[in-house]
């Protein structure tokens, strides 16, 4: 009720650098701490405002200016008579997830985090226009039938046939992806 009194503020070192953005359910902001951007808040109303308590993960949002994009997370809040109260966002920076492990790039390996939706959230290494973009049906077929496994694939993305192992994230609407080069592996 008290924007004021949110004392989001004290977040702040702890969650550079990304930031926190109240959004009431008319989509006005109500507070953010100075590192939230509040560009990928619509998409996320959309989505909660008619579910139930999940927690969603939006597209990532390009930078502007050679700055680093980042991706809307959220959770819907609330009300105290049970209706949609708004939503709670963290805008995290994409180099926040985009180093993942670079133990495995001398193995030709590759580290990706997508969402449940097929889109791209990081990639270790990172290749340029990668983020952010849809994976291919044809890549996504094993991933579908379970919610573990294995796997072998020639990546359009930079060509290396990999053998992979896949897990999609419990309580987290993502998969993570961990890749080896064929050919390291029987180096």
């Amino acid at each position: 009720a008290d924007p004021a009194n949110l004392a989001l503020e004290h977040w702040n070192s702890i969650l550079q650098p990304g930031g926190i953005a109240l959004i009431a359910s008319d989509g006005q902001v109500i507070a953010t701490t100075p590192g939230a951007n509040t560009a990928g808040w619509p998409g996320l109303m959309t989505r909660l405002e008619v579910a139930s308590d999940v927690f969603a993960i939006g597209e990532p949002i390009p930078g502007r200016n050679g700055h680093l994009g980042f991706v809307p997370v959220a959770r819907r809040i609330v009300a105290p008579d049970g209706s949609f109260g708004g939503v709670l966002m963290y805008s995290l920076e994409t180099s926040q997830l985009s180093a993942l492990s670079p133990t495995i790039k001398g193995l030709n390996g590759c580290v990706t985090v997508m969402t449940d939706d097929d889109v791209i959230l990081a990639r270790s290494p990172e290749v340029r226009g990668t983020v952010g973009i849809r994976m291919m049906p044809v890549e996504l077929s094993a991933l579908r039938e379970n919610r573990s496994g294995t796997g072998r694939q020639i990546s359009h993305i930079d060509g290396v046939d990999r053998i992979f192992a896949y897990r999609h994230l419990t309580d987290l609407p993502a998969t993570l992806i961990v890749g080896i080069g064929h050919d390291a592996i029987f180096t």
